[in-house]
């Protein structure tokens, strides 16, 4: 089975259980057109001048509560989303869907294929890994923490999308090859960019590396949203790589300097 994929203007019948097996299995699915065009230029235009007012958008992100009014706005319209939030009360009928602070706006959010530490592969739930009562609770089935990315541009060659290793979300609760397939992997990523550098070059980029790793790069277009278990193994996508030698970098903040056409903007909740 695939991950799932579905137009939130036209969801089928049994899409909540399609969307929740995907979730319980893969990790992750995607909502395309939470936002239309027209909602994504108005949203832009909002972190634009916030990201302005922050000073010429030198910090990596913003949450809520520095945001001016209208970000502040244009998160509210999203948090109030009413297909959005119908859909997600229907995929998780026995949860409390609550948009829990901090909302966070990333701007520029780039990770670079070399100098980011391990290519910027990373849980969401790190935090938890290293707390022994909270690493009980994240082996449970039961457990559900989710993310939500809402995506103001597509993907494209400076980047702009996510990029996950699927089933991940289930290696704190079971015991597989998988597993320590990835685990190995990662290890040898960090191993290689601290003592083997000509090697991690072509390790964090490579296809076969991918391959190995199983990693995706969602499909992701302007106002899609992905959904997306906290504990999943996940990074931003890289920028091709003749554009990623012309950018400049904060490898400290994982944000590079964008063309204005180019900004790139994430909701986080």
């Amino acid at each position: 089975m695939s991950f799932y994929v579905c137009d939130i203007n036209n969801l089928e019948g049994g899409f909540h259980k399609a969307a929740r097996k995907s979730y319980e299995k893969h990790g992750f699915f995607l909502f395309q057109n939470v936002l239309s065009s027209k909602q994504v230029i108005e949203f832009r235009k909002a972190f634009d001048q916030l990201f302005l007012e922050a000073g010429d958008g030198r910090q990596r992100s913003l949450r809520k509560t520095e945001a001016n009014s209208d970000a502040r706005k244009k998160m509210s319209e999203h948090h109030a989303n009413l297909k959005l939030n119908r859909a997600l009360v229907k995929i998780f009928p026995e949860s409390d869907i609550s948009w829990l602070p901090p909302f966070n706006i990333a701007h520029n959010y780039l990770p670079h294929s070399v100098l980011t530490r391990a290519a910027g592969w990373h849980r969401d739930a790190s935090g938890e890994t290293g707390i022994q009562e909270c690493r009980k609770l994240m082996k449970r089935k039961d457990y559900f923490f989710g993310k939500t990315g809402l995506y103001l541009q597509p993907n494209s060659d400076h980047g702009g999308a996510i990029d996950v290793i699927p089933r991940t979300n289930n290696d704190l609760s079971s015991f597989s090859f998988r597993k320590y397939k990835v685990f190995f992997l990662l290890k040898l990523l960090v191993f290689s960019q601290k003592y083997l550098p000509w090697a991690y070059k072509s390790m964090s980029r490579g296809s076969l590396f991918s391959k190995l790793l199983g990693s995706k790069t969602l499909p992701i277009k302007a106002g899609d949203c992905a959904v997306f278990d906290a504990r999943i193994w996940h990074k931003g996508t890289f920028a091709d790589e003749i554009v990623e030698k012309k950018l400049k970098y904060n490898i400290g903040k994982i944000q590079a300097k964008l063309p204005p056409d180019k900004t790139k903007y994430v909701l986080y909740s």
